[in-house]
């Protein structure tokens, strides 16, 4: 018998000799494809054609024979194929698939898809397959927070839960008034036919707010669209800086955060809505002065790795290769520099003798990378300290800040005037939060700053939940690649905007609902588990 790595392997080579049912309308599904995918459900089907070249490619006479199994195998390889997708569900770095969070776009080292689903990816990939890991328990967030006797919160985008807080927890939602007035304009959704009238028409868009002086932050879903942006901002000579779940950009991303408010700064992050981020208008001179004295001291205090290599952008190649190492960036950063402006020679000094007074402290590069960011991180924060040398960090901190603050604060001055931050969604969320959430990076604290959300007919949330209701109004009105104000006014109802109920976020969002809340099949593990991780034996069934 096969070893289950060779298995996964197979199982990836018949996944891709096999070929997906084309959709025929009301007609229902192509018979003679060979299984079928359920987006919605994130399913993979095989149908009796399917089934019968399966067996035929494996050589076995029935794909659910208990004493060797290959149903799960081709199920999962299928799924793999057509589900998960590389740089957007998962990346592929020092030879292993990385889960990428679909809310804040970072990479989860460590964690693995279950039931055989990662070996099935990795078999996809030609990677090492790596041995299954065997779950001894499990709890859903909903059940362990069932444990406290107190829960309480608080977050900005909460009101469009309402009703699970309450069913779940039992929790009432109140809004709080903000403490000053919201000066910031949501501006109406752009829905165009096709997904490359969409990217072009946000490429023009960015590059007109850029004009004008003001940042601008677009929001991307994955990895591979943020990269499209990026190429076609390249084509318009539009400086642009990219935070995404690629190693190179994940180091940069405290500069590129630190500069994403100052004028004319154009930033594509994947999924910023989830990171909490505050964009500050003009730049955000604290993050500068702890980048330039991690600067200033990385090469004194932080030990060289022996396999460690400078950071290289990747540069999309012309060759059917995709990807390659480019010698030099290719694509212009958002500003000649990360700093507002050269420090005056005091402070070069101050800074030249502070590494040195660190270097008798603290030893010759004895530090990590991370240990030398904790320490500037610590002095960073304003909580009371003996510690000698964090108290010179924090002096130098303060020195250098204060030299940035007398230009970022002019700079901010011109931004307001300009109009604030500008955000683009280039997609709508299943969820109504997650889309106020990439909207509430504008305008907070009532700062000036404006929205806009860019939809395609080929968006997942279109296309999965009923696109073509839309496409028909479109082409029925032999309408062109963008929207009218009519049709674009009912789309944005059917997805559920920011101030609508009913729409097509509200009915995914209380769909995921159920299935966390498991209202179809009520969960006996709850009623096991005791306050102070004491668990409890059922009673016998026979009882």
């Amino acid at each position: 018998m096969e070893r289950p790595q060779e298995k996964y392997q197979q199982a990836a080579e018949v996944a891709n000799a096999l070929a997906r049912a084309a959709e025929l309308g009301k007609d229902g599904i192509d018979p003679e494809g060979d299984y079928e995918v359920d987006e919605k459900q994130r399913s993979c089907t095989l149908t009796d054609e399917g089934f019968a070249k399966a067996e035929q490619m494996l050589g076995v006479a029935d794909l659910f024979n208990p004493q060797d199994p290959w149903a799960h195998y081709i199920t999962n390889a299928l799924k793999a194929k057509e589900l998960f997708v590389k740089d957007v569900n998962y990346i592929v770095r020092d030879g292993e698939a990385v889960i990428v969070d679909e809310f804040t776009g970072r990479v989860m080292p460590g964690r693995r898809w279950s039931d055989g689903q990662h070996q099935a990816i990795e078999a996809k990939e030609a990677l090492p397959i790596q041995p299954e890991t065997q779950t001894l328990a499990s709890i859903t967030y909903q059940n362990f927070f069932l444990l406290y006797p107190r829960l309480a919160g608080m977050t900005g985008t909460a009101k469009t839960e309402e009703v699970e807080f309450e069913k779940t927890y039992k929790l009432e939602t109140t809004i709080v008034p903000t403490n000053r007035v919201r000066a910031r304009q949501d501006w109406a959704d752009q829905v165009y036919k096709t997904e490359t009238a969409k990217w072009r028409a946000v490429a023009n868009e960015t590059a007109e707010i850029h004009k004008k002086g003001r940042p601008v932050l677009v929001g991307t879903t994955s990895v591979e669209k943020s990269e499209l942006l990026s190429s076609l901002l390249a084509e318009q000579e539009i400086p642009h800086n990219l935070l995404n779940a690629k190693p190179e950009n994940v180091e940069r991303e405290s500069e590129i955060v630190a500069q994403a408010g100052r004028a004319g700064a154009v930033t594509i992050a994947t999924n910023m809505a989830g990171r909490g981020t505050d964009i500050i208008l003009g730049g955000n001179s604290d993050y500068m002065a702890r980048l330039k004295l991690r600067e200033v001291l990385l090469g004194r205090l932080v030990k060289p790795e022996d396999d460690h290599k400078p950071p290289v952008p990747l540069q999309r190649s012309a060759a059917p290769g995709g990807f390659a190492d480019a010698a030099a960036p290719t694509l212009p950063r958002s500003g000649e520099s990360l700093y507002p402006c050269p420090l005056t020679d005091d402070t070069d000094q101050a800074l030249g003798q502070l590494a040195r007074d660190l270097v008798k402290a603290w030893g010759d590069r004895a530090l990590t990378v991370i240990e030398l960011e904790e320490r500037i991180a610590t002095a960073a924060e304003k909580a009371p300290t003996e510690d000698a040398q964090i108290q010179a960090l924090r002096e130098a901190i303060a020195r250098v800040k204060g030299e940035y603050d007398a230009v970022v604060k002019q700079e901010e001055a011109r931004v307001r005037e300009a109009g604030g931050l500008h955000v683009i969604g280039t997609e709508r969320h299943e969820s109504r939060r997650v889309d106020n959430q990439l909207r509430g990076r504008a305008g907070r604290q009532g700062d000036p700053g404006s929205t806009r959300f860019f939809l395609s007919l080929g968006d997942n949330l279109l296309r999965i939940f009923g696109g073509d209701r839309v496409a028909g109004l479109m082409n029925a009105f032999r309408v062109g690649e963008r929207a009218p104000d009519r049709t674009r006014a009912r789309a944005t109802r059917f997805l559920g905007g920011p101030q609508e109920e009913g729409g097509l976020n509200t009915t995914t969002s209380a769909s995921r609902f159920r299935v966390r809340r498991g209202d179809e099949k009520p969960t006996s593990c709850g009623v096991f588990r005791k306050p102070g991780g004491v668990w409890v034996a059922p009673p016998s069934r026979n009882r």
